[in-house]
């Protein structure tokens, strides 16, 4: 049964979970409500986890990630926080797992506001960059943090939380885009030695636009432009390999923004026709080039119960085939057959129908996925077990109403 814990008008949430754990942390707007990760004003956190039920205000502190013991664990044995109230100057410390108490304090930085995770090392290690600015200044500086959250030492070199970034067991990479030369930046922060590759030049330059970094596998950088492209970096070589465009593709419309698990990146694509055609494409680290399914959508991952941390491969990828568009200025698209997709036997189970005016996105750990089913006005929330067929289910139907899963 849902249990309300608060009231208010406006929510900002952050989250994360274990298998045994969870917290929460919101904050109730009371003059905005700019969705930007810096509380200012009258805007306080709230913290609510497994063993802290009624709402604990945190005042301007903001969790940046979950400290454990070992690598694998858990159970938390605390957070890593950037406390804005801390005097004389704002600070990185180590706060308890009900956050009652930040004991230890890691750095302290002048007008520190704004502070984000970039990278886990497979040593369990942290790399935060925190910045003293609202804005891309280019102006903040990276921290890496020992896995027990005792200690964080200063790393050459400059961040920023608007960069993106993506890692692999050997570096982090961090992308920003020269807006004065219309150009993309790439640096790289090698693990075993602490330091950024910089040239001229940085370690890459893109040239002609900006390409947003969105992951990686083991041999390429997956970066896309909008929604005009798709593209892979190889990391040995810095060969460009294009992997859809419609720029240079005169039967690719759009290309929504790609998901990348391990070795395989999957996106959408609007492709020309009469009528047009919603096609769910996927790409294998080394594969000479896409395979798309016409008429189709990606709709998410399952994963099973029992994974380790960092080898997040789904059991199953979630596809809707036979989808219509929906007639809008994007022909989204809508309807058609749910299913979860084995790319090792190349296995399909049919879940169910989607409804004609919806479609369903969602990620599921254990023995169902949660979807949200967007379209015809409305927001609604669908079941199914991958495993099991015809096990698709409308859990909501409200009209005039939204529910979105978090």
């Amino acid at each position: 049964t849902p249990t309300q814990i608060d009231t208010g008008t406006c929510w900002i949430m952050n989250k994360d979970s274990t298998s045994t754990f969870y917290y929460l942390v919101y904050r109730k707007a009371v003059n905005n409500c700019d969705g930007q990760s810096d509380f200012t004003g009258d805007d306080d956190n709230f913290f609510i986890s497994s063993n802290v039920t009624t709402p604990r205000n945190i005042g301007k502190k903001q969790i940046i990630f979950t400290l454990f013991n070992n690598i694998n664990d858990t159970d938390p044995s605390g957070f890593i926080v950037l406390d804005r109230e801390s005097v004389p100057d704002p600070s990185l410390v180590s706060c308890s797992p009900d956050m009652s108490t930040c004991s230890t304090t890691l750095a302290t930085g002048t007008g520190w506001t704004r502070a984000k995770l970039i990278a886990l090392d497979p040593d369990g290690n942290r790399y935060v960059c925190v910045d003293d600015s609202d804005i891309n200044t280019q102006t903040g500086s990276i921290y890496k943090v020992n896995l027990n959250g005792t200690s964080a030492t200063l790393i050459t070199g400059v961040c920023d939380p608007y960069w993106k970034y993506t890692s692999d067991n050997d570096a982090v990479y961090m992308q920003y885009y020269d807006g004065v030369n219309d150009q993309t930046i790439i640096q790289k922060l090698s693990f075993a030695s602490g330091t950024i590759t910089t040239t001229a030049t940085d370690w890459l330059t893109i040239p002609n636009g900006n390409y947003e970094l969105v992951g990686n596998t083991t041999n390429w950088l997956i970066f896309k432009k909008g929604t005009r492209a798709v593209i892979a970096v190889k990391k040995s070589d810095k060969t460009l390999k294009e992997l859809s465009s419609a720029d240079t593709d005169p039967s690719v419309l759009l290309v929504w923004p790609p998901g990348v698990v391990r070795d395989t990146v999957t996106w959408n694509e609007l492709s020309a026709g009469t009528p047009e055609t919603h096609d769910a494409c996927k790409w294998t680290d080394n594969d000479p080039s896409k395979t798309c399914t016409v008429s189709s959508t990606w709709s998410g991952y399952f994963y099973r119960s029992t994974i380790n941390v960092g080898q997040l491969e789904p059991y199953r990828y979630l596809r809707t085939d036979g989808v219509s568009t929906d007639g809008s200025t994007l022909q989204l698209p809508q309807g058609g057959t749910l299913k979860a997709i084995d790319f090792t036997t190349s296995t399909e189970t049919v879940l169910g129908t989607v409804p004609n005016d919806k479609r369903l996105f969602g990620v599921g750990f254990g023995d169902f996925v949660l979807f949200n089913g967007i379209g015809g006005g409305e927001s609604d929330i669908f079941f199914a077990e991958p495993l099991l067929e015809n096990s698709l289910q409308r859990v909501t139907n409200t009209p005039n109403n939204e529910f979105i899963i978090y």
